[in-house]
């Protein structure tokens, strides 16, 4: 049977299970995120404005039995708000194969092993994926159509009040995958998607919004820490110096560029430029080869 007239015949059987998160922008109430559930269909739509810009969908699911999607179909909304009779992209997960239609095109993928992400994934989706992935081997799975590998880690946890005084436990997942670079969200004990304290956007769902400050302070010092982590174990060691040998040095004063040019630092100084051949190098400086590079200064 279709997709739609499969969520139109459950919609007459079972009303409605709303679940709404509000969309902020610099503090400021930018969008919705909303989802509407009957039985094992969801309805999910994702709107905000930025300068006259911005998404505006109505995603469709059915559910496995683990609560993963096995079809979606991505219809816009209309200036009214009402979404399109037309899905521009529709996915449907078989035994063997993931098919899809978007942009007039048609794929498909010759297994099951994975998570579709479509191409306007919403948050909602993507705490999804999170939940997916956090319930596998050592949280990894591959992210259809790209088939690139993700993984998910816990990287913090913390407990927050909501406006009805009910106390929760959030988790801050990570998501690490070359198709998006790294995507943090909270999850609640239940997987489910409770905000997203970074970006430009930050849907913030209905009761958490008193702790988005809290939530995101302890991201950045879940940040800091792990960029404190990374140095420690990539940064090389101290030397006494550092020279950039042979680069092409863009000369702001002149406008110019001097080709095989040396630049020597000391400390937080630049101390010499010049030849490399006439230049006084310190006694266990660290050489950098620049050739066929620009050094710019600033």
């Amino acid at each position: 049977m279709p997709l739609l007239p499969l969520l139109v015949a459950t919609a007459l059987v079972a009303g409605p299970d709303t679940v709404r998160w509000t969309v902020f922008n610099h503090g400021r109430v930018a969008g919705e995120l909303r989802e509407i559930r009957t039985g094992d269909s969801i309805a999910v739509r994702w709107r905000y404005r930025d300068r006259q810009r911005g998404p505006r969908t109505e995603v469709r699911y059915v559910l496995g039995r683990d609560g993963t999607p096995i079809s979606l179909a991505v219809h816009p909304l209309t200036l009214r708000g009402e979404p399109a009779t037309t899905p521009i992209e529709t996915v449907r997960l078989d035994t063997d194969s993931v098919r899809w239609t978007a942009a007039g095109r048609t794929g498909a993928v010759a297994t099951r092993d994975g998570f579709y992400r479509h191409r306007g994934a919403t948050p909602w989706e993507t705490a999804r994926l999170a939940a997916w992935l956090l319930r596998r081997p050592d949280g990894r799975g591959v992210v259809l159509p790209e088939g690139l590998t993700a993984r998910a880690t816990v990287v913090a946890d913390t407990t927050v009040t909501t406006r009805g005084g009910a106390r929760q436990r959030l988790r801050l997942v990570a998501i690490d995958s070359l198709a998006f670079g790294q995507t943090r969200l909270w999850l609640d004990e239940r997987g489910a998607l409770a905000a997203v304290a970074d970006g430009w956007f930050q849907p913030v769902r209905h009761g958490f919004e008193d702790a988005l400050p809290a939530l995101r302070a302890r991201e950045l010092a879940e940040i800091a820490r792990r960029d404190t982590d990374r140095a420690r174990r990539l940064a090389p060691r101290g030397a006494p110096a550092l020279v950039v040998r042979d680069g092409d040095v863009f000369d702001s004063e002149t406008g110019r560029v001097r080709p095989r040019t040396s630049v020597v630092i000391e400390g937080d100084r630049i101390t010499q430029v010049g030849d490399f051949a006439t230049l006084r190098i310190p006694a266990g400086a660290r050489v950098l080869d620049a050739r066929g590079r620009a050094i710019v200064p600033g």
